[in-house]
């Protein structure tokens, strides 16, 4: 493989994003459909249990993948503004418009799985009752009257039978719209489920999302970009550390979006970006060479050693993700208190790959196959720029010994039960692999004969600049977001946290509201006002672009 080309102002002009971007290098970060590249496709797999009435009985669950159920997927980045730093202040709009022809299941399906909302309200109240004893009575009153809960189309005791599109993009919950009337919006803010959020349209995401804040590398102050330009991530929908995890356990945010990295990626580098979904950074290290239509890049998936058991990050299984404290609570909230004891939340890999053997032991129907179901991403060295990448999650949730105990005593243990699984995968086209190739590949081969002969170091540099200039805008219009994402839910209400595109229902979209909203002008105020800012020159006219 070529080694990386020096980080020259034209390659940078391409890779970093400013004010003053080339249209298409500013279409490209805005993630503006482009007629080169191929669409990006959100894929979804639910789990469905088959044997309900034998897994009271002590049965092993029976799962069975129904899926996919794939969507276009948009992502555009909206409300552009640049301070004297060369920080950006975004906001994301995502939306999904499903693809029939491309789908294996059907919207209407029906689907048995863990009743989410039943189970996020029996651990809260069983938490409640240990902190405040003062008010166990209420608290066993509560209990008795959710142990002989029914609603006769959709629920049965800690499971539910709901269609495949409500469980994803929402429905009215019977039992979240009583409990509300009993205990108040305070206590029960939501009464809308849903596994996965669609936007509505640029003007709501505008007028209520919190705006996330980038560093781009762009130094207005400076001539020359600086070889080290990196966008990183700074602010997350208005909060700079997640601090729900624990005393001493603060995440900051960190890391890339996994859409671009620094020029000059080797074998060596150790790539970080930022998972929304998990609350996290995450640490990529190199796999192996790849190629894709005659483009050499460098294959990064996630470290291993990162899945390993953590007490910072409540994380007791290996491989699995606990993130019920954060999504309960919100990024900043108490991560001590009863209200951090929602519905829980654990991610892993699909299948459960790579997760302790005894989770897919307790099931019949899960069978991990890495190629199928890893997360991995594919960078071509010279530029930095993603051009393939396969971002996998899963969403299980556990049926507790408390649940168990008040609603399905016939379960033999507490269990583990996987929700549903989403794949976002991007590529680069043959014809834009080919442009690259042609272009960036000839001048290295140019440069190299032209630098045996003693010419001109710079000439040399120049030339090879020059060509991955032309062509670094040809890398997939969206690709992954860092998350290497279960992409971003974007809630374009007032939840004030992102829970992303592999959101939990019931995350705890009030807990964490208040503060995150209060911080939120703190923390995105960190850029400089808009006397010493920048708003992008094409802003208007992209909008327009985007709407239509």
């Amino acid at each position: 493989m070529p080694g990386p080309a020096n980080t020259t102002p034209q390659i940078l002009d391409t890779i970093v994003w400013r004010p003053d971007s080339p249209p298409d290098v500013d279409a490209r970060f805005r993630g503006l459909p482009s007629v080169d590249a191929p669409p990006d496709y959100f894929r979804v797999w639910l789990w469905n249990l088959t044997n309900l009435a034998e897994v009271r009985q002590g049965a092993k669950p029976r799962m069975a993948e129904v899926g996919p159920l794939t969507y276009r997927k948009y992502r555009l980045k909206l409300d552009a503004w640049w301070d004297r730093r060369g920080r950006v202040s975004v906001k994301e709009w995502d939306y999904h418009i499903f693809q029939p022809h491309l789908s294996s299941a059907n919207p209407n399906d029906t689907i048995t799985t863990i009743n989410l909302p039943l189970l996020g309200v029996l651990e809260l109240l069983h938490a409640y009752g240990s902190a405040v004893p003062a008010v166990q009575t209420l608290i066993d009153v509560l209990l008795g009257v959710l142990s002989g809960w029914r609603d006769r189309d959709h629920v049965d005791g800690l499971f539910m039978h709901r269609k495949a599109a409500e469980l994803l993009w929402g429905y009215d919950d019977l039992l979240l719209q009583r409990l509300q009337l009993l205990l108040g919006s305070s206590f029960v803010p939501y009464t809308t489920v849903r596994l996965l959020q669609n936007d509505t349209s640029a003007e709501q995401v505008i007028a209520n999302q919190v705006a996330s804040v980038i560093d781009t590398g762009w130094r207005p102050e400076e001539e020359a970009l600086g070889a080290a330009a990196n966008p990183r991530m700074e602010v997350e929908q208005g909060w700079r550390a997640v601090s729900s995890w624990g005393p001493n356990c603060s995440e900051p945010v960190r890391g890339t979006d996994a859409f671009q990295f620094a020029p000059g990626v080797t074998r060596g580098s150790v790539l970080r970006v930022w998972i929304t979904e998990l609350f996290r950074s995450a640490v990529l290290l190199f796999k192996e060479e790849v190629e894709l239509h005659g483009v050499r890049m460098l294959r990064f998936e996630p470290d291993p050693a990162e899945s390993a058991p953590d007490v910072c990050h409540r994380q007791r299984i290996r491989g699995m993700a606990n993130v019920t404290a954060p999504t309960a609570v919100g990024p900043t909230g108490n991560g001590s208190s009863p209200a951090a004891h929602g519905v829980p939340i654990l991610m892993s890999l699909p299948h459960y790959c790579l997760v302790d053997d005894a989770v897919a032991g307790a099931l019949e129907g899960v069978a991990c196959d890495l190629p199928t179901h890893a997360t991995f991403i594919d960078v071509e060295p010279n530029t930095g720029i993603t051009m393939r990448a396969a971002k996998r999650l899963q969403l299980s949730s556990e049926i507790t010994d408390s649940a168990r105990a008040t609603l399905e005593p016939g379960l033999r243990n507490a269990t583990i039960l996987p929700v549903f699984w989403a794949e976002e995968a991007s590529q680069i086209s043959p014809e834009q692999g080919a442009a690259f190739a042609a272009t960036v590949y000839a001048a290295q081969r140019l440069a190299a004969r032209l630098a045996a002969v003693g010419y001109p170091a710079a000439t040399v540099l120049a030339l090879v600049a020059a060509a991955a200039a032309a062509t670094a805008v040809l890398h997939p219009r969206g690709g992954p977001t860092a998350a290497a994402e279960a992409g971003s839910v974007r809630d374009t209400g007032a939840n004030g946290h992102p829970t992303p595109e592999l959101t939990a229902p019931l995350l705890g979209d009030g807990g964490g509201a208040a503060a995150v909203a209060s911080a939120s002008a703190a923390e995105v105020g960190g850029l400089e006002d808009a006397t010493g800012g920048s708003r992008g020159g094409r802003q208007e006219e992209q909008q327009q672009q985007q709407q239509g």
